[in-house]
């Protein structure tokens, strides 16, 4: 498509805004993102990143690759045709799982959409429990809507016939247009919407649930049509099976036993962890009183319960835990008691030959940490 530039709001570096005339792009709207593409020119070429609309004017925004936006330039268009295919079948499967979950639950309500290229979603308002079940059966009433080939028809009508539409759902809060955009899909649902929208539903393709999240009453919905999407589940979830070594109809129950076995042993552990020993090598230093350890392969966590009761037994203690790992990196715990003016922070940020990064208060750091023993000892003067 040919146009030209009717007017360059701004340029600045890479970047630039323009009034296109006409303009082929669809602006941003109804949760669905603008269309992308590129303008080209023998002297100028670059890429439509976004348009929105800015009191009734569509700006383009623009990444220049090479020459110069200039007023009156004539300048050939390229939507970015599978972009623009894919978010419209996002936004018409969207209408689609909408309508059906707003049928499957009484008080169910759809309050927000995103349509994005992999996956799109819907924020719900429900008092009541969402799960899988309910979702698997939207999902499969949805994709029967969507093999019944039913006709979806874009009505442009004024507020007055808008208001009068059989079954319109609309935000009439949100509609100030003199022209109300209705999407109707035949015999199923009418919405107002300034999306993007396909022929027939056939045209959506495979819809598929991927995750939903939240609490009552807020939830999110996440889904896609792209099939890509559904065979990575498929083939994620093979592999899965052929570790775990059970039918797939098992896989749900060895999850919720593990599940459980990794919380038992959490508990365990914890408890042992309170109880938790180290021998330590202590050394008498003027001002504080040094223990030390160094256990390989230890965790940070696992050794703070006996810190803590070290500094808290003795007031003049300085603790230094070293965990090592296999190339010498690995988590360290410092900590002093009360009875020592020793400020830890500044210690480790006076000291980088330590390799130590991490955080904590004045009194007791922890984080990870390259330096051996001898240059801690170095650092601490001693």
């Amino acid at each position: 498509m040919i146009l030209r530039i009717a007017s360059v709001l701004s340029r600045s570096g890479k970047g630039a805004e323009v009034l296109l005339d006409p303009n082929p792009f669809r602006p941003s709207g109804g949760g669905q993102p603008s269309d992308r593409g590129r303008l080209e020119a023998e002297d100028f070429e670059a890429a439509v990143v976004d348009v929105r609309l800015v009191d009734g004017l569509a700006v383009t925004e623009l990444r220049i690759g090479r020459g110069e936006p200039r007023e009156g330039a004539v300048l050939r268009a390229l939507p970015d045709e599978a972009w623009r295919s894919l978010l419209t079948r996002m936004h018409s499967g969207e209408h689609i799982l909408s309508k059906v979950l707003e049928g499957l639950r009484e008080g169910l309500r759809i309050t927000k959409t995103h349509i994005g290229d992999k996956e799109s979603s819907v924020t719900i308002a429900y008092d009541g429990e969402i799960g899988w079940e309910l979702l698997f059966e939207a999902e499969k009433r949805a994709r029967d809507v969507i093999a019944e080939n039913r006709t979806v028809t874009v009505h442009e009508l004024s507020a007055e016939e808008a208001r009068a539409f059989p079954g319109l759902k609309a935000n009439w809060e949100r509609i100030g247009d003199d022209v109300v955009r209705v999407v109707e899909i035949d015999g199923f649902d009418a919405n107002a919407c300034c999306g993007s929208h396909v022929a027939s539903t056939a045209e959506v393709g495979d819809l598929f649930v991927t995750a939903y999240n939240g609490s009552a009453p807020d939830w999110t919905v996440t889904f896609t049509v792209e099939g890509s999407l559904r065979d990575l589940y498929g083939q994620v979830m093979r592999r899965l099976l052929r570790g775990v070594g059970c039918p797939v109809d098992r896989i749900e129950g060895v999850y919720e036993k593990l599940r459980a076995e990794k919380e038992g042993l959490a508990r365990d552990l914890d408890r042992a962890r309170q109880n938790l020993s180290l021998s330590w090598t202590t050394e008498e230093c003027g001002a504080f009183r040094l223990h030390f350890v160094e256990l390989p392969g230890w965790t940070a966590d696992l050794v703070s319960p006996a810190v803590k009761k070290q500094v808290e037994s003795d007031g003049r203690a300085l603790v230094v835990v070293l965990c090592p790992g296999p190339e010498g990196r690995g988590p360290f715990v410092v900590a002093r008691g009360s009875d020592v003016s020793f400020d830890l922070r500044a210690f480790l940020k006076g000291h980088p030959e330590l390799g130590a990064r991490g955080g904590g208060a004045s009194a007791w750091v922890s984080g990870v940490a390259t330096a051996p023993w001898p240059l801690w000892r170095r650092a601490l003067g001693l």
